[in-house]
């Protein structure tokens, strides 16, 4: 499951649930979706549904990580 910690980070950011003052941790929306999509090696875009259901495919759940 750590391999996918990055991707955790990255999909907060493209949904704006990172805050600018958690500096080390947030990024802009485009620079979330450049990396997700440099990672992935897909691109859905600013769509979150579309990014959830391929993230939910490849077995990745933001509930079930401990924090």
């Amino acid at each position: 499951m750590s391999s996918l910690l990055p991707l955790v980070g990255l999909f907060e950011n493209l949904k704006q649930e990172i805050p600018i003052t958690r500096r080390r941790e947030y990024l802009t929306r485009d620079d979330a979706l450049e990396q997700l999509k440099r990672l992935t090696g897909k691109n859905f875009g600013f769509s979150i549904e579309e990014w959830n259901s391929y993230l939910s495919s490849i077995d990745f759940n933001l509930n079930n990580l401990e924090r």
